[in-house]
C-alpha cells in the first residue's frame, strides 16, 4: 500500500522551512463525511496500527453538500457535531497526538465558489 512505503521513506516526521511551509515528512488528511463515522474510525485504526500515531494527521470536517447531491442519500447532508465528535474521540482514544482538527464550522469557511473562474477567492 502506498501510504505505507510513503511512512517507510518519511517516517512521522515533519520537517519546515524557514517561511513555515512542510519541505518533507508526511502528513494524512481526512476528510470526515456524513454517515460515514466507522470508515472515518477504521481509517484511524488504521493508521495507528499499521503506521504510528506519531503520524501528523489532520482531520477535517469542511465537506458540505453541492446543488449536485443535495437529494442523495449518504452525500446530501452535512456532518453534524455528533459523529464529528464520534471521530475526534476516537483520534485521540488511539493516542494521536500531533496534527490538526478542523472545527465543524469549517464546512462554512472552507467552501469554494465554483461559480467564479477563481473558485477559492
Amino acid at each position: 500500500m502506498s501510504i505505507k512505503e510513503m511512512f517507510r521513506q518519511k517516517g512521522s516526521n515533519v520537517v519546515l522551512g524557514d517561511d513555515g511551509i512542510i519541505e518533507s515528512g508526511l502528513i494524512v488528511r481526512h476528510l470526515v463525511l456524513p454517515g460515514q463515522i466507522e470508515n472515518s474510525k477504521q481509517c484511524l485504526r488504521f493508521i495507528a496500527e499499521e503506521l504510528s500515531t506519531t503520524v501528523y494527521v489532520s482531520l477535517m470536517a469542511q465537506y458540505y453538500p453541492t446543488a449536485e447531491v443535495s437529494g442523495h442519500s449518504e452525500l446530501g447532508g452535512f456532518l453534524i457535531q455528533e459523529e464529528y465528535n464520534e471521530v475526534l474521540e476516537e483520534f485521540h482514544r488511539l493516542g494521536f497526538y500531533r496534527g490538526w482538527v478542523q472545527e465543524l464550522e469549517s464546512q462554512v469557511y472552507f467552501r469554494p465558489d465554483f461559480e467564479h473562474a477563481d473558485v477559492f477567492k
